[in-house]
């Protein structure tokens, strides 16, 4: 230790604290435990293991071990390089960066985790914190004391959980037999959480987001957020999935990433990352033509294969990075008008139809049209109302499958579909699109009539009020488009998108909520929408907070619903019963045990 001054700290490592110091050759990083008197026997093996993990390995993105020792005072100690740039988790600072930037920064370091399993290693705390990328855009993961390889002894209790939560394989929190495949989950938590701006499993307390990590029910990453692909949300799912055996390994993972990064057109080069650390903020700007380009390109072809829905996704991932491209614009418009030829509107039942019109269309317009405040909280009500009800249907009789009443609101040309199931259910639906009917502005629903395309955001805006809810969501996309921060819009389509069932009503949600944190009414529409995709926990504690300021039967019903599908009998009786008393009389009939 002679040969080293040690200077400032720097920080804390999983298993101990960096300080700089001075070397003969010059400034270093000094990793120290505690002092040599505090350290047990499982420290201190735990500090050589590490040291013979760095000194064995070498991979460009694997910090390299220069010196190592014992000190009489500050106990065992590792001399690394003094490495100058941020963390991951300070480059990103909790931003959602486009999926490029995401891949970029995982690249380096899933071939250093590869290069750590080919030498039997497992890293075992892959995080943000534990990756650093300097000014030339060199990654390098740091921080190997948790590494462990087959043969050495554990150094933890049988079943105690090492790593750090949030990015723990379930088989990690569990405590039981870690391999391989814990690295590759770790990447596909950080992978995640770059795109969408949040880990898969989030939750406000760590011990929620261990256990929501056991159950492994996540939104699809495709849902939350515009810029992904099919193919590159698939392989980070496989990379979350529960089972380690179906995870892919982290050699197959590095070649898919750099494949996906090649078909986007850019390099897997330190060059390409220092461009991004230069500016992470503006990255997205700076790609956005070559991602257009690309977009379009992609929507051409879906279009001459007949496939217009597939174009307009093309597009949409297109207009998330160029919002105003002309091209883009053009071909949404080509792809709209070939999904309206393409689509033909099936026949409606006469019965059904009278039975369902005086509900839906009440024969009197109001005098005194209701505040926008009501309006909305009715639309909002609505959307998650008919969203929720195929669910109520399908959980009457807890497991025993039965009819399900759909309803489909007319589209612009006056005719519509309406099926029916058993005349419970139908009468259910009567109920509630009665209500519904009694407290929307009548006028509304009546002028449901095609009009000249708008020029302008407004415009757009008031056409979706005109609308059916799937052609509404084209339009308050396209309004969007134009006024990208527009609270209004963005309220409006995560209603539209819990409504419809869209593929992507959680990010449009949280985008709409991260503008107007306190909307009680947009809280339950997010609950709404993650009831719909699976993730039991995101949508309880959605319910859960709406309830606290704004308790009505559907937030009940939307709770009691994740909770029943959580397996938590007993709550969602409680929620049931709440909402009979509330006076949803249908249920009433969900109390039973």
């Amino acid at each position: 230790m002679d040969s080293y001054q040690v200077r400032e700290r720097l920080g804390e490592g999983g298993t101990g604290q960096v300080y700089r110091a001075d070397g003969p050759d010059g400034p270093v990083a000094l990793k120290v435990l505690a002092p040599a008197a505090d350290l047990d026997p499982a420290a201190r093996a735990r500090f050589a293991r590490e040291a013979t993990a760095l000194a064995a390995l070498r991979h460009p993105a694997l910090v390299r071990l220069l010196d190592h020792g014992i000190d009489d005072e500050l106990g065992p100690y590792l001399v690394l390089p003094l490495l100058s740039g941020p963390t991951l988790r300070a480059l990103v600072a909790g931003a959602a960066v486009p999926p490029e930037a995401a891949v970029l920064l995982a690249t380096p370091i899933v071939q250093a985790v590869a290069a750590l399993h080919g030498a039997g290693y497992v890293h075992r705390d892959l995080k943000p914190d534990n990756a650093i990328i300097g000014p030339d855009g060199r990654v390098t993961v740091i921080d190997l004391g948790l590494a462990w390889h087959d043969g050495m002894s554990r150094l933890t209790e049988t079943g105690t959980a090492v790593g750090s939560v949030g990015y723990m394989a379930p088989e990690q929190i569990e405590g039981g037999p870690v391999a391989a495949a814990v690295d590759v989950w770790a990447v596909g938590v950080m992978l995640y959480e770059w795109i969408a701006g949040r880990r898969p499993f989030a939750r406000a307390r760590v011990g929620e987001e261990a256990a929501a990590t056991l159950v492994g029910s996540f939104p699809a990453l495709s849902t939350v957020a515009r810029t992904v692909d099919d193919e590159l949300a698939a392989l980070i799912g496989r990379c979350l999935a529960i089972d380690p055996a179906t995870r892919p390994t982290a050699a197959a993972l590095g070649s898919a990433l750099t494949s996906w990064l090649v078909a986007a057109g850019l390099s897997d080069g330190d060059g390409e990352r220092a461009a991004l650390v230069d500016d992470v903020a503006g990255y997205a700007k700076r790609i956005a033509p070559r991602r257009a380009l690309a977009a379009a390109r992609i929507a051409r072809a879906a279009l001459a294969a007949g496939e217009p829905f597939a174009a307009l996704a093309a597009c949409d991932r297109g207009l998330a990075y160029a919002a105003e491209d002309r091209e883009l614009l053009a071909l949404v418009r080509e792809a709209e008008a070939a999904t309206r030829v393409s689509t033909t509107a099936p026949t409606i039942a006469p019965t059904t139809a009278a039975a369902l019109a005086p509900t839906i269309a009440p024969t009197a317009a109001p005098t005194i049209a209701p505040s926008m405040a009501r309006r909305r909280r009715v639309i909002v009500g609505l959307a998650i109302g008919a969203a929720l009800l195929g669910l109520l249907f399908a959980g009457r009789q807890l497991d025993t499958p039965r009819p399900r009443f759909t309803w489909t609101p007319p589209p612009p040309t006056g005719t519509g579909t309406a099926t029916a199931g058993s005349a419970a259910d139908g009468e259910m639906a009567r109920d509630v699109l009665g209500l519904v009917g009694k407290l929307i502005d009548a006028s509304e629903q009546q002028r449901i009539a095609a009009t000249a395309e708008p020029t302008t955001a407004r415009g757009w805006f008031e056409r979706s009020r005109r609308e059916p809810p799937t052609d509404a969501v084209v339009s308050l996309r396209r309004a969007l488009v134009l006024a990208p921060e527009w609270p209004e819009a963005m309220r409006d389509l995560c209603v539209r998108l819990v409504q419809t069932k869209a593929r992507d009503a959680i990010a449009g949600c949280e985008r709409a909520l991260a503008l107007a944190p306190a909307d009680a009414d947009l809280r339950g529409a997010l609950g709404g929408a993650r009831l719909l995709a699976g993730d039991l926990d995101g949508a309880i504690d959605d319910f859960t907070q709406v309830i606290a300021s704004h308790d009505a039967a559907v937030w009940r019903i939307g709770r009691g619903k994740a909770y029943r599908k959580a397996g938590r009998g007993a709550a969602a009786r409680a929620d049931f019963q709440r909402a009979c008393e509330l006076g949803d009389r249908d249920a009433c009939g969900l109390t039973a045990p």
